[in-house]
């Protein structure tokens, strides 16, 4: 993706291109700050512990 092509999302804090050589908005953190912070969903995980997230969930809704 070139710079160009990159500019209809450039001005959107936490956009990112996937160019390196693309930087970040000025007013935003750069991907390897944001990349320290945030977890993944990991599909395999979310499957064995549904049960608990739910169950979780439906006694918060029932409040």
């Amino acid at each position: 993706l070139t710079a160009e092509g990159f500019t209809p999302w450039s001005d959107d804090v936490g956009i990112y291109s996937m160019s390196d050589e693309i930087g970040h908005h000025e007013d935003d953190m750069p991907w390897e700050w944001w990349e320290e912070r945030l977890w993944t969903y990991d599909p395999q995980y979310a499957a064995e512990n549904r049960g608990l997230v739910l169950d979780a969930w439906l006694r918060y809704v029932q409040q």
